[in-house]
């Protein structure tokens, strides 16, 4: 539990905070944390700034208070994950581990208030699969998976010799952003669809998005420092879109998943 009262929830899924920079926007991210009192908190990667910290280094009140809060709440008992980024990689080396209350890993299952199975995971892996999706679909289920592991690979020995291998590349141009992201949220489904679960959560991306891709939710939480969107799971199976001015008026931001 959080140490302030807030509007109880099943879950909080949440990325990009990059702590360590200026623009992290950790005291907004305080107020949301003020706001809700749930029973998970996911920490979909790149909570913090490592990449940017060669060139600029900030670390003001705000960011140890966002860290010790998350603390806190794990020792009272809210599950508290953390799942490294792209920009957090560095994280990946301790593997699976625990930091006072907060765990750590690469990936998860998430089981939602309906007892749909979700995939949470930051989603940097599905960069270089994306522009190709559709050969991998056609070859099956082995092929994604393969597909996904050797994305992993590639980017930690990339990281090793000091290369950024998963950039996101879907920021050059409007319809370039366009075609990458509807290629993404397929590439996501299809491993989820490998995995054999009903759905996936992801970081990674820049702005929040929900689609329904053969009968398989993808779920986006967008990057805080970028759009300061979140992802909550209510109490009644509710998934929503929300952000630091209030819940969003879009639909298309709050979806419930039927039971299993």
């Amino acid at each position: 539990m959080l140490d302030t009262a807030g509007l109880p929830v099943k879950a909080l899924f949440v990325a990009g905070l990059n702590l360590g920079t200026k623009r992290s926007g950790s005291d907004q991210f305080l107020e949301i944390l003020r706001r809700y009192e749930p029973e998970n908190i996911y920490l979909v990667g790149d909570m913090i700034g490592y990449r940017e910290w060669k060139k600029s280094w900030h670390w003001p009140q705000s960011h140890n208070d966002v860290i010790q809060k998350l603390l806190r709440a794990g020792r009272r008992g809210t599950k508290v994950l953390y799942l490294p980024g792209d920009r957090d990689g560095f994280m990946r080396h301790y593997g699976d581990a625990l930091f006072g209350g907060i765990s750590m890993t690469t990936d998860t299952i998430h089981e939602s208030v309906t007892g749909k199975r979700l995939l949470i995971v930051h989603g940097d892996a599905y960069d270089l699969i994306a522009p190709s999706v559709g050969l991998f679909t056609r070859l099956g289920k082995p092929f994604i998976s393969l597909a996904v592991f050797i994305s992993k690979w590639t980017e930690i020995l990339g990281r090793q010799i000091g290369l950024s291998i998963h950039g996101q590349t879907y920021q050059k141009s409007s319809g370039r952003e366009a075609r990458f992201l509807d290629a993404y949220a397929k590439t996501a489904v299809t491993a989820a669809n490998a995995l054999g679960v009903d759905g996936v959560i992801c970081g990674h991306l820049p702005h929040a998005a929900h689609r329904l891709i053969d009968n398989t939710h993808f779920m986006n939480t967008g990057d805080w420092r970028t759009s300061q969107t979140a992802l909550v799971e209510h109490l009644d199976g509710r998934f929503e879109i929300i952000e630091l001015t209030g819940r969003t008026t879009d639909p298309a931001s709050l979806v419930t998943l039927s039971p299993a």
